[in-house]
Formats: C-alpha cells, sequence, structure tokens
C-alpha cells in the first residue's frame, strides 16, 4: 500500500513525459472537473439561500391544502355534479387501493422507504446509465418526495439555471417534507395531488372518470392504467391513446412483479387482458339537473358567505371541499329528464 502510495507522484511524472498529451488532457480534465463541482455546490448554497427566491418553510409545509371540489348529493345518496376550479376529491390513505400505491413505489421509486427525500444512487445510475451510456430505460433520479415538491410548487424559468435551480429547490423542499410527514403521508398527500389531464387531478376522480369506479376498488389492471399515466398524461391517456396507455400498464405490471408486489405469473396474465374504460366525463354541462345546479351554485355563492371556517376565513365554494345535500332525489331526475327528452 505503501509502495502504491508513494509512487503514485512519480508513476505520474514518467506518465507525463511519456504522454505529455495524454497528461495535459487528464490536468485540464480534472480541473474542469473540479470547477463544476465547486460551481455547482455555490449553486445549491445560493438557491438554499433563497438567492432564487424564497423556499417554503417548515410551517408551509404543515398546513399544505390542495383544492377540492364541492360535491352536489341528492337525497338518496347519488352524486348530481360538482363546483370546482381543481376537480380533486381528497381521499385518505386508507382508501387508495394498495394496488396504486405498490404500483407507484415500484415503477417510480423502489427506493421510496430507504431514503431520505434524495437518493444517490438514483443519481449515480442517471449518470452512468442514462448520460454515459445513453439508456433512457434506467429511469430518473428524481424521488417521490422530489416529484411531490414539483407538483406543489410549479418549477420556474432562470434562463441557463433553470434545471439545475429548480432540481435543487425540489431536493431541499423534498428532505423538508421528508421530516415533516411519515412516509404513507408523503404517498397519500402525492396521490391526492397529481394532475391526469384534463381537470383531473387525484387518484380518485381519475378512477371515477377513468373507470367508473374509486380508488379503493379499482383492479390491478387498472391501478397500473393510472400509475402509468404519470409519466405523461396525455400520450398514455387510456380514452385518447389506448394502445399506447395499454403498454405503459404492463411496464407497470411488469415493476410491480419485479419488486414482489404481485406474482409473475399473475402479471402475465394481467398483460394479456384488453384495456376497457368507462369514461365518465364530468363538467358543469354534465350529469343530472344541470339547470337545477346552477342555480343552487348563484344560491351558493351568497349563503356561504354566512358561516367560516375556524380559522375565521371564509368557505370557498370551488376550492373547500364542501357537500351540499340537496332534496333532488336522483332516480326520479332522472325518468323526469327522460320524459323532456321524449317529448320534447
Amino acid at each position: 500500500n505503501q509502495d502504491i502510495l508513494f509512487g503514485l507522484p512519480r508513476r505520474w511524472r514518467n506518465f507525463r513525459e511519456q504522454y505529455p498529451k495524454g497528461a495535459k488532457f487528464i490536468t485540464y480534465s480534472s480541473w474542469l472537473f473540479a470547477a463544476g463541482l465547486v460551481a455547482l455546490l455555490s449553486l445549491f448554497v445560493f438557491v438554499w439561500m433563497g438567492a432564487f427566491g424564497r423556499l417554503p418553510s417548515t410551517t408551509d409545509l404543515k398546513d399544505i391544502q390542495n383544492h377540492a371540489a364541492a360535491e352536489v348529493y341528492a337525497v338518496d345518496g347519488a352524486l348530481l355534479g360538482k363546483y370546482f376550479i381543481e376537480n380533486r376529491t381528497n381521499v385518505d390513505y386508507e382508501e387508495i387501493s394498495p394496488d396504486i400505491i405498490n404500483g407507484l413505489i415500484a415503477t417510480e421509486d423502489a427506493r421510496f422507504f430507504e431514503h431520505r427525500g434524495i437518493d444517490l444512487r438514483a443519481w449515480a445510475r442517471v449518470f452512468f446509465r442514462t448520460v454515459i451510456m445513453r439508456d433512457e430505460s434506467g429511469g430518473g433520479g428524481s424521488t417521490l418526495s422530489q416529484q411531490l415538491a414539483k407538483n406543489l410548487f410549479p418549477r420556474q424559468r432562470f434562463w441557463l439555471f433553470t434545471i439545475p435551480v429548480n432540481k435543487f429547490k425540489e431536493m431541499v423542499v423534498a428532505r423538508r417534507l421528508e421530516k415533516i410527514y411519515t412516509k404513507d403521508e408523503l404517498v397519500n398527500i402525492y396521490l391526492n395531488t397529481v394532475p391526469f389531464g384534463a381537470n383531473i387531478y387525484g387518484v380518485e376522480v381519475a378512477a371515477k372518470q377513468f373507470f367508473s369506479t374509486t380508488a379503493n376498488d379499482v383492479k390491478t389492471e387498472e391501478a397500473a392504467v393510472l400509475v402509468g399515466m404519470l409519466k405523461a398524461n396525455t400520450y398514455y391517456n387510456p380514452v385518447r391513446n389506448p394502445k399506447n396507455a395499454t403498454g405503459r400498464r404492463n411496464v407497470v405490471l411488469n415493476q410491480m412483479a419485479r419488486y414482489g408486489y404481485i406474482e409473475s405469473a399473475v402479471a402475465d396474465s394481467l398483460k394479456e387482458l384488453p384495456l376497457e374504460t368507462k369514461y365518465a366525463r364530468e363538467g358543469n354541462q354534465e350529469g343530472l339537473a344541470t339547470y337545477f345546479r346552477e342555480h343552487l351554485r348563484q344560491e351558493l355563492a351568497e349563503s356561504i358567505q354566512s358561516f367560516t371556517k375556524p380559522d375565521g376565513s371564509p368557505f370557498n365554494l370551488y376550492t373547500d371541499g364542501l357537500r351540499i345535500h340537496t332534496t333532488i332525489h336522483s332516480r326520479l331526475q332522472q325518468y323526469a329528464e327522460h320524459a323532456v327528452n321524449q317529448q320534447m
């Protein structure tokens, strides 16, 4: 060991004499690498200090509030419609199918329960497989916590520094999120936050619109479709692009089998199933009692001003997840609308 250690200067001197151009190239490359590393570390410090905008504090992160749609119910319990800016229905962790959770972990962040927001092993994989070897199947380096940070706090533009600054911001926020929330809580917030395109937010609304079910009752193959959509909402949309969605679904099923969430034989049989959706669009002009709901919306906009939240602030009809119960009976309303359509 001592011979190797103390013999290095001599070996390097011999190498320089024998291969001057190679030695010069190595020297310049080393200095360039060191300068780049120092620049990145300096940039990270500037981001952490808030030079590129204020980072959310612990207090901010403890008070994460997703916009949730107000839901209008008939007297018999049927959902008539919603009022929303972002069509989202928040659900608890226990109300989400384990297949969705397992598919998410297996596909997006297999080491989720092992890291604390930043996965250095994943970054090394990205560097060697994706950057050096040009292998796009190597996956990305962002953890679920970093993806959640990106969803909660959309990226900004900083000219040439846009990508590194935003990545560093997400890393800092991810670390803070991991200190505040448990892993299950982070998964729950993530699955209630993620967009699925076409003003569909969170797995509950996605399950309802694409498969006419709930996030708790989706089948394994349906859960794989929803998880697959997270990579590209439009490209893997099962209604618009069923072929792409089927291929991505099978990738998710393979990942679930790879990490032991389902048996390989089960994954193989599910991959043979045709992709079936039961698309049910939601909107102000969709569903039952649309005229009634519009009249109700105008009344509610005034009446809810009389009520306040525990913190004293007024309720918002479009963001606070209110549940509105009416005297309309959904079945009778359906008969009435059918009769009107027949006669007029």
